[in-house]
C-alpha cells in the first residue's frame, strides 16, 4: 500500500490547525501525504493540527502516508484536540515517532472505535503520546503495527507525563 513515487506529494494531506469542533471530515481518504521537508513540514504526512486544531474527523481511511520526524497519518501538537471516530489508520509511516500519530504538548484528542494497522515508526508503531498530553482511547484496534527501533511499543507509546486514557 503507498505510492511508488511520492517525492513530489504534497508535505500534509489535511492542515487542520485553527478549526473548530464544527469542522467534520466525514467519509475521505486521505492518502499519499510526505512530509519530508523542515520544521513542521517533516511531520503529519496525513493530517496537520498545530495551535488550536478541534476538527472532528469520522468514517475516514488514513492510509499510506508518510514523514520523515513523526506522525504518518497525523501530528497534533499545541492544545489542539481533535476528535477521530470510525477512523481506518494503515501502512503509514512515521518515520521517528508515532506510525500513525505522534502528539506532544497538552493535546487532547479522542480516539473512537477507529483502527490501527500496519502503521510504523522508529519508537510507536501505532501512536505516541508524549508532553502532559491527555488523549483519550476508546474501543480501539490495534494489529500489526511496528516499533522499528528500542524501547518503543508497537501499539501505544506514553512518555513525558502523557496521560492516556483508556476505555
Amino acid at each position: 500500500v503507498g505510492f511508488t513515487n511520492n517525492a513530489e506529494n504534497s508535505f500534509h494531506v489535511v492542515r487542520g490547525t485553527g478549526a473548530n469542533a464544527t469542522a467534520i471530515l466525514d467519509g475521505f481518504t486521505v492518502t499519499g501525504g510526505n512530509a519530508n521537508g523542515a520544521t513542521n513540514d517533516d511531520r503529519g504526512g496525513g493530517f496537520l493540527f498545530l495551535g488550536s486544531g478541534q476538527a472532528t474527523i469520522v468514517n475516514c481511511l488514513v492510509q499510506g502516508n508518510r514523514c520523515t520526524f513523526g506522525g504518518g497519518a497525523g501530528y497534533i501538537n499545541g492544545a489542539s484536540s481533535p476528535t477521530f471516530t470510525l477512523c481506518r489508520f494503515v501502512h503509514n509511516f512515521g518515520g521517528s515517532f508515532g506510525g500513525a500519530f505522534d502528539m506532544a504538548s497538552g493535546v487532547g484528542s479522542t480516539f473512537r472505535r477507529c483502527t490501527f494497522t500496519g502503521n510504523s515508526a522508529a519508537r510507536a508503531g501505532g501512536i505516541e503520546i508524549f508532553g502532559s498530553s491527555p488523549v483519550k482511547v476508546y474501543d480501539c484496534l490495534f494489529t500489526g503495527n511496528t516499533s522499528t527501533g528500542s524501547g518503543g511499543g508497537g501499539a501505544i507509546f506514553i512518555s513525558s507525563s502523557a496521560a492516556a486514557v483508556r476505555g
